[in-house]
């Protein structure tokens, strides 16, 4: 079965064929440790052929705006593109998951007889089980015209990616022009031809409302202020002790330094504003081509192609069928539950733990899935720790961490309504029509029984009663909206920092 699931997909096929399967999930990465040679091979590439070409440094594309001049143009470097690196070990290892997550539902497929009610498990019983699991495969493998169109959809969408990323990275200078004028070509297909230059100055000026009053007069005559020595090379002071020079870089040792000359307000709001300046720049106002370490074609061509394929091959190009794939899973799983639950076949005693634990197999198929949408999640937040300005097309990936979200957790509470809602109060429906009848037997006995045999029928119905009200209380599936809340807790710094991130961008 698993086998059959992982051909579905001509393209991912290839890549899932060489990963080891294991239900014990770090035993699966240990048994796949080998594909480590991958990114680090990759890595290894990109490093020599950007260093190379001058753009792998951090800093090696902050170029001087003009020959001789001290201050530099940020730009953006391979190290620095969070988009790109990272994805050498991530796309990998997300990978291994998705594998993970098709071998997990198989699995529930496999052993779907564990879900179900003994007494179900006859001709018939066993003919449904076995339409249920061959529809579901049916979804799995793409065999139905809605899967084949969404398939077809998704390459689509990872093509277009492709050549999108191909047209961005080409510069005026390598452009066919001949085919088509750069200057006609529209504006969202050149987001790094005009770029509000952001400058990181040689020298920043901070001038204070007040002296400073952590400078005092020296001994000598030829100085006017006394400085530690690591600072007095490069912070210079006028007279009036109120106009300050820092020439050179910035350290976080030094920015550490000056931030102890003095504990008042605006003497830290003045260190910390001279180190954002140094570090992050500042915009210029200056419009000019923005300096990125994969858009020379013709000055670096190695590093052009080399992106491009690695693009196709083993980047961004394929994550959009990995991400159906997910998605095709979470609504499988759903389906599949949902469609026992309607035919009345589950297992769904409250007072069994072994009818809990049977359940284990849709909790880890769900979670198999939900580790990947973590993980593209993540990966789409590294859009926000490069350093260079954020284009329509991260914020459109951005807008995909809430759907992915609501994609992990709509099977998971679906899921648990089904049993509590559907299937749990199915099988406590027998002990609550008990206690309905036990309750009116004593009321109609009421007036002749002797106090003795109508103690022990209260008696009887009161402990009924418990019997129902545990079962009612007892939680049938292993997660609850409680659960997933708490499993949602580890997310939350991240949504924080992307929320923080935006109004920075925009405020």
């Amino acid at each position: 079965m698993e086998p059959e699931i992982v051909r579905s997909d001509p393209i991912l096929r290839w890549y899932l064929a060489c990963i080891a399967f294991d239900q014990r999930l770090w035993v699966m990465i240990v048994k796949n440790a080998r594909l480590l040679v991958v990114p680090v091979v990759l890595f290894g590439i990109f490093a020599v052929i950007t260093c190379k070409e001058d753009r792998f440094d951090f800093g090696s594309r902050d170029l001087p705006p003009f020959p001789g001049s001290r201050d530099v143009i940020v730009g953006l470097s391979f190290l620095g593109d969070t988009m790109v690196w990272p994805f050498f070990f991530l796309v990998p290892l997300f990978l291994v998951l998705l594998r993970s997550a098709i071998g997990n539902t198989a699995a529930l497929l496999r052993d779907r007889t564990t879900l179900v009610r003994p007494e179900v498990l006859n001709n018939t019983g066993l003919a449904r089980l076995d339409q249920i699991k061959n529809e579901a495969l049916e979804q799995l493998c793409y065999r139905g015209s809605a899967g084949r169109n969404f398939w077809r959809l998704a390459l689509a969408v990872g093509l277009i990616t492709f050549v999108y990323n191909a047209v961005v990275c080409v510069r005026a200078d390598a452009w066919p022009s001949s085919v088509i004028p750069y200057d006609h070509v529209w504006a969202w297909l050149k987001p790094n031809a005009l770029h509000d230059a952001v400058l990181k100055p040689d020298a920043v000026v901070v001038v204070l409302k007040d002296p400073a009053p952590l400078i005092s007069p020296c001994g000598g005559r030829n100085q006017d202020v006394c400085l530690p020595p690591g600072l007095s090379k490069k912070l210079a002071i006028d007279h009036d002790r109120r106009r300050l020079t820092w020439s050179g870089p910035l350290s976080i040792e030094e920015r550490g330094e000056l931030a102890d000359l003095w504990p008042g307000p605006e003497w830290q709001q003045m260190v910390q504003s001279l180190y954002r300046q140094k570090n992050r720049g500042f915009a210029s106002g200056k419009l000019q081509p923005f300096e990125k370490w994969d858009t020379d074609l013709t000055g670096a061509p190695f590093t052009w192609w080399a992106s491009r394929l690695w693009v196709l091959l083993l980047g961004y190009a394929i994550l959009p069928l990995a991400a159906l794939r997910i998605l095709n899973i979470l609504f499988v799983v759903w389906s599949s539950v949902k469609a026992l639950a309607e035919a009345d076949m589950l297992k769904a005693n409250p007072y069994s733990s072994e009818s809990r634990k049977s359940l284990e197999l849709i909790v880890t198929a769900l979670f198999g899935a939900n580790y990947c949408l973590f993980l593209v999640s993540g990966m789409v937040a590294l859009a926000f720790l490069r350093g260079s300005g954020l284009e329509w097309h991260d914020w459109l990936l951005v807008a995909f961490i809430p759907i992915f979200a609501a994609a992990a957790a709509a099977p998971l509470l679906l899921i648990s309504n089904i049993f509590e809602r559907q299937v749990k109060e199915r099988y406590l429906s027998v002990h609550a029509r008990a206690v309905e009848q036990m309750h009116r037997t004593f009321r109609a006995s009421a007036e002749t029984e002797t106090d003795d045999n109508k103690a022990r029928l209260a008696d009887a119905a009161t402990k009924y009663d418990d019997y129902l009200s545990r079962g009612q209380a007892a939680a049938v599936f292993p997660l609850s909206l409680t659960t997933i809340t708490n499993l949602a807790a580890p997310v939350t710094p991240m949504v924080v920092a992307l929320v923080e991130k935006a109004a920075e961008t925009f405020f």
